[in-house]
């Protein structure tokens, strides 16, 4: 039985009950990770960032926005394909806690992650599905949950079964990573957790979600800008801004002023992230909680700035909503680089691995560096946009967006395009050009991949039908 902590009060609790051995599990292969002496950490920290764009991370891009974290990734392992399984919180965690694609567990236990058209999420996760912190609790570690972002939590399901769990309202990372080390601290005072029990410590991360929001003084490069009108400090604000501009009740200069300082504003806040994610490193240095720790840094999706017509996320499995960050760090962690494609699904069984665990065949995820080359990657959603479906097979992408009446569209999704989009994302990483052709060899090999994913995702839309491409039935 685990604890729920308040702000008041950070009370014990008795150990989460391991998972049951699953009797069609197999022994984890090696993994991609090396240490110095062949020592795994004995700890994790695992730190999520919420609604955070890969290219705006200093190893991918050239804003110059995170030289402390970009400076981690480079010390520790980096995955340089990183690609989560969805375009929005609650969906893309699921399949990281739970090791398979979220639309494998709901065949089984029959719940989809699904946003309704207000954006509300129409059902949580079912008790007692198996999640990361039951395999780790499993292996012997004592789990710990700090969450910004309730979307990630035990009210949704997707964040439940560790042995203790914090809801934290403060969207500041430093906040949050300042009270996971008084939590560790005080668990083993009270002997919630045993002196020299290995512990696992998640922490998720709201910033840089809406409203982008950082302190003044890195909002220089809004002087002199023209007043938009709305106030983008305020997530009402911010909404009622993006819908005058996309909807052209605004003019064209106005539109496009709004979308400048949106740009600026989560730019500044991602800088302000660095700065304060750098702080919280010192004092877990300080308090010697790196020193035997595996770090693992992951971001749930990205965040679209008007790439593809739309802003914010749980739009499209385009590469700013899709692509993600995943890297590794550990004083004794050797420096490297995995180049091949990994999907969301993988980070579960890489530790799994990495801590000797058994990985049963319902996680369907594999550790970094053991997929063939040739593996399919997938991301489904049902959100804002509706159903859609994405396949990648190396740098091929197609994606599959249906529905048969578009009089039920939000607002959001009303200028969406629908139908098949093909891209090729060697010569085209951030998907602006739509390949699509019904006698293109290259999509009728993927679409024989996506469409019984179509197939399997379409009854559990409550909302919307498929309908199917003609020629390519």
């Amino acid at each position: 039985m685990r604890s729920v902590m308040s702000a008041a009060l950070l009370s014990g609790c008795i150990a989460a009950e391991p998972l049951p051995t699953d009797p069609t599990s197999t022994v984890a292969p090696a993994h991609a990770l090396a240490f110095s002496e062949g020592q795994v950490p004995k700890n994790i920290l695992m730190i999520s960032l919420d609604t955070f764009r890969r290219d705006h991370f200093d190893l991918y891009g050239d804003r110059g926005l995170m030289p402390f974290f970009s400076g981690l990734a480079q010390q520790g392992f980096h995955v340089e394909d990183y690609r989560s399984c969805s375009t929005y919180t609650f969906h893309a965690t699921t399949c990281v806690a739970g090791g398979r694609y979220a639309l494998e567990g709901a065949e089984d236990y029959g719940v989809m992650p699904q946003l309704g058209l207000e954006g509300e999420v129409l059902d949580p996760i079912p008790d007692n599905t198996p999640l990361m912190p039951g395999y780790m609790g499993g292996l012997g570690f004592h789990t710990m949950f700090v969450t910004a972002n309730t979307m990630y939590g035990e009210r949704l399901g997707n964040g439940a079964g560790y042995d203790l769990y914090f809801e934290h309202s403060s969207d500041n990372a430093s906040d949050n990573l300042f009270l996971a080390a008084k939590i560790i601290a005080e668990q083993r005072e009270q002997g919630s957790m045993q002196e020299d029990q290995p512990w696992f410590m998640h922490v998720h991360l709201l910033d840089p979600h809406i409203p982008y929001n950082p302190p003044d003084e890195h909002l220089e490069r809004l002087i002199g800008l023209p007043d938009t009108g709305f106030d983008l400090s305020m997530r009402s604000g911010h909404l009622a801004a993006t819908t005058a501009a996309l909807s052209g009740s605004i003019p064209a200069d106005e539109a496009e002023n709004v979308y400048e300082q949106l740009r600026i504003r989560y730019e500044a806040e991602i800088h302000w992230l660095d700065q304060k994610l750098e702080e919280a490193w010192e004092h877990l240095d300080s308090e010697g909680l790196l020193d035997n720790t595996l770090v693992v840094v992951w971001t749930d999706h990205g965040e679209q700035l008007g790439e593809h017509g739309r802003w914010g996320h749980a739009q499209m499995p385009h590469a700013e909503e899709n692509d993600g960050l995943l890297f590794f760090w550990a004083k004794n962690l050797e420096r490297g680089n995995h180049t091949s494609p990994v999907s969301s699904t993988d980070l579960l069984p890489t530790l799994l691995s990495l801590y000797g665990g058994d990985i049963p065949n319902s996680i369907t995820g594999l550790p970094i560096g053991t997929a063939p080359p040739d593996r399919v990657i997938f991301a489904t959603s049902l959100a804002k946009s509706g159903p859609l479906v994405a396949a990648s097979q190396g740098s091929r992408k197609l994606i599959f967006a249906w529905d048969n009446d578009m009089a039920v569209l939000p607002e959001m999704a009303q200028n969406q395009p629908y139908g098949l989009q093909f891209y090729d994302r060697a010569t085209d990483p951030t998907e602006v050009n739509d390949l699509f052709s019904s006698d293109n060899p290259e999509v009728l090999e993927l679409w024989t991949h996506l469409w019984p994913w179509v197939e399997r995702l379409a009854p559990y839309s409550e909302l919307y039908q498929a309908s199917y491409p003609d020629d390519l039935d």
